[in-house]
């Protein structure tokens, strides 16, 4: 065998390496979308649940943004944030065997506190979708108590 067939041996291995390496790559994030999409649909529900001035969302395939806030001099200002995705539940750099592992969903979740320009960063990690939303339903709801009490204070109630 020449050098040059050795070579384009060699290529195409690697070649045959990167496309099985995107076969996987695509099936990995494939199974993540299918597993985010329940909890897709009970984001969504949850956002529009909640009264405008008060959040802000991004929600796609397979990743989720909420943002609680309210605005002020017509921008809106986030209190909190949560960014929220699936994972497997081991860390492995081997697709094939993290496919086999349980889904869990991470939230990372960041409190802004303008007075003092600082920020809290916080993760969680949760086994279902539902504690995924009963979570974040209870945040908001606290929030948004918040921002009615101080709300009756500016303009008490007749």
């Amino acid at each position: 065998m020449s050098l040059k067939d050795e070579i384009e041996k060699l290529i195409q291995d690697e070649q045959r390496k990167i496309r099985d390496r995107d076969r996987e790559t695509k099936k990995y994030y494939s199974k993540l979308r299918e597993c985010f999409a329940p909890l897709r649909k009970l984001l969504e529900q949850l956002v529009v649940s909640i009264e405008k001035p008060y959040i802000k969302s991004r929600i796609d395939d397979q990743k989720a943004t909420l943002e609680v806030g309210r605005e002020e001099n017509g921008r809106f200002l986030a209190d909190v944030r949560w960014e929220i995705e699936p994972h497997y539940s081991t860390d492995t750099a081997d697709h094939e065997e993290s496919l086999s592992q349980p889904v869990v969903f991470s939230i990372g979740e960041t409190h802004y506190f303008r007075m003092e320009d600082e920020v809290l960063e916080n993760a969680e990690r949760f086994d279902t979708d539902h504690a995924v939303v009963e979570y974040l339903m209870r945040c908001i709801a606290e929030k948004i108590a918040h921002y009615r009490h101080l709300q009756s204070l500016v303009r008490p109630t007749e």
